[in-house]
């Protein structure tokens, strides 16, 4: 309400999906107080804590989220966030529904039906995503590293809208009449994620994003030491939906290598298979290894030597 700038809710909805979801349990009953980026198996959620500040802010903020998806100032109607729901308001006077239907972030379609009471000239202000611009978080902390770009597209009953963004939304100024629908695409695909060269720990590690979620590999979903893969240069990712899975997941496949010695000492080299999941979902199945940053230099490997016999 300060700015009207979309960088903000960049963060807010980086922390939604993978920052604040990570610390509680998908059943709701247990916690992390610190978020780990990788686990040798030593971390897993607790029912309670002796100074319990985080959960009781969980269950302060979860009801307050339904007032950070629209913003309302003067005649402009400011869509934030994108998940389904009914919401009224009053825009310069006038009374205006929104439906919003999406299985957003699984997928990257969004429609909303805006229907104001009457005929009503306003301005529908929709947010589009840093990461749907290439640009991972408001700031050089973080950039994308696989030369693919993402892409978006706007329309309102079904015809094509152009604008220049102004502060990350895409403006839509027109006289609006019951059932008008506006449909929204993100191309939603996995992107590799470098970080800054100041960050010691990940220097020649990558993560993987997919739209707003990042991506963890966990050892369930992995036959091999997960700390000594090395991710391919040119993965090709998969992406498969589990519906069965933690509570409904897409899954990403990528092609990597599992570095090792032999019982001769000689470094020895497997192609696998790699399978990701979202990071807010991890240490649901038990203790083992976890990582967000994935070795994609050889320097940034931990080879584990075969035990003496």
């Amino acid at each position: 309400m300060l700015h009207g700038d979309a960088k903000y809710f960049d963060v807010l909805e980086r922390t939604l999906y993978n920052g604040l979801i990570s610390g509680v349990s998908l059943n709701g009953g247990s916690f992390f107080y610190p978020n780990p980026l990788a686990s040798s198996g030593n971390y897993h959620r607790e029912p309670w804590f002796g100074c319990a500040c985080c959960p009781s802010n969980i269950s302060r903020f979860i009801p307050s989220l339904p007032g950070y998806i629209y913003a309302v100032k003067d005649d402009s109607i400011y869509v934030n966030l994108f998940m389904s729901n009914n919401s009224a308001m009053n825009v310069d006077g006038q009374a205006v529904s929104l439906t919003q239907t999406t299985s957003y972030p699984w997928s990257g379609d969004v429609e909303i039906a805006v229907s104001p009471r009457k005929q009503h000239k306003f301005t529908l202000k929709i947010r589009i995503p840093g990461w749907a611009q290439d640009s991972v978080v408001p700031s050089d902390l973080y950039t994308y590293c696989d030369g693919a770009k993402s892409g978006y597209s706007v329309t309102v009953n079904g015809e094509k809208q152009e604008c220049a963004l102004e502060n990350g939304y895409f403006s839509i100024d027109r006289k609006w009449r019951e059932r008008d629908k506006v449909v929204i695409h993100f191309d939603l695909k996995p992107r590799m994620v470098k970080a800054n060269y100041q960050v010691k720990d990940d220097r020649g590690r990558v993560a993987i994003e997919r739209g707003p979620l990042v991506y963890c590999v966990e050892w369930p979903d992995n036959d091999f030491d997960i700390q000594n893969v090395l991710l391919n240069h040119n993965a090709k990712f998969e992406v498969e939906s589990k519906p069965e899975l933690l509570d409904g997941i897409d899954i990403i496949k990528a092609d990597a290598q599992s570095l090792g010695y032999d019982n001769n000492g000689k470094l020895s080299v497997k192609d696998v298979k790699l399978t990701l999941i979202p990071y807010y979902a991890w240490a649901h199945r038990g203790d083992g290894k976890m990582s967000v940053w994935l070795p994609f230099e050889l320097g940034a490997t931990q080879i584990s030597r075969p035990t003496a016999q």
